[in-house]
């Protein structure tokens, strides 16, 4: 009987497991947000907020993936038989368990490998869902890339990092006026790399550390947040959440919701402006 590390290989394998070779059904992560980005487009956002919007926008998301890895077992199966036939011998392992005449420990040691990747794969797409969807609102917002803000900043020094969102996008303000500047640090959800988080964080700015938390899907993850508020109050940073976060934590200092954060950056684009 087969190990499961050769099974690995035939499906993952670094050097061309048959994953390479077929479709499990489950769209990128930017096709994925220009589907949810056109149905925000049509839907009607009277009365409601950013923090109606991030949420929506979050949990839209998540609904689409959970749908199409749903399908994702079935999905493979059918399209790895269809390459094994066309491809005698490439994959002998996987070329065994077909026809499938049941669930057998070959089939399930396939899907098991298969699970373990896509759970990879969700930690990879929440990591970057939360700042393509900040990106989204801001230039919804009327935001301009490159003037208002910017993105992935590079900051050299004898400690450089890169920003996730810098405000505005001159790196020249961080010096001659940091005062009207924020920076940022994005984590979806706030666990013990806060504090290689908040090293982005730059002195004398508005110190930022945007998270998902409030949108339902990281309701378990919610007591993480606690035990870092006072980390925040020590350390001078505030968390942006969701107002369901907020109110968990009885609208501690540390945390502010996406449209006062969004209030705080219209005030700080209008100073800029008059400097202009």
């Amino acid at each position: 009987m087969a190990e499961l590390e050769e099974w690995k290989a035939e499906i993952l394998g670094k050097t061309g497991g048959i994953l390479k070779f077929i479709d499990v059904g489950i769209q990128s992560p930017d096709d994925i947000r220009r589907l949810v980005y056109d149905k925000y487009r049509l839907k009607n956002w009277i009365n409601c907020d950013i923090d109606d919007k991030l949420r929506w926008l979050l949990e839209e998301e998540y609904r689409v993936y959970l749908k199409q890895s749903s399908e994702a077992g079935p999905t493979f199966l059918e399209n790895a038989e269809r390459f094994v036939i066309e491809n005698p011998g490439k994959f002998p392992l996987i070329e065994s368990m077909f026809p499938i005449l049941g669930v057998t420990s070959e089939v399930w040691t396939v899907l098991s490998v298969l699970e373990s990747s896509l759970a990879q794969g969700r930690r990879t797409r929440a990591g970057g869902s939360l700042e393509s969807h900040l990106e989204f609102l801001l230039k919804d917002s009327g935001y301009r890339i490159g003037i208002d803000f910017a993105t992935q900043v590079e900051i050299g020094g004898q400690n450089p990092v890169r920003l996730d969102f810098l405000f505005p996008s001159d790196k020249s303000k961080l010096i001659s006026n940091p005062n009207n500047t924020v920076t940022c640090a994005c984590m979806t959800t706030v666990n013990d790399r806060v504090r290689l988080a908040i090293q982005q964080l730059q002195p004398n700015t508005y110190r930022r550390v945007p998270t998902a938390h409030g949108a339902k899907q990281f309701a378990s993850q919610m007591k993480n947040l606690k035990g870092r508020l006072d980390y925040a109050t020590a350390n001078q940073f505030k968390f942006v959440v969701l107002p369901d976060a907020v109110s968990e934590f009885d609208g501690h200092d540390t945390l502010m919701t996406y449209q006062e954060w969004f209030e705080e950056l219209e005030s700080i684009k209008f100073r800029h402006s008059k400097l202009r």
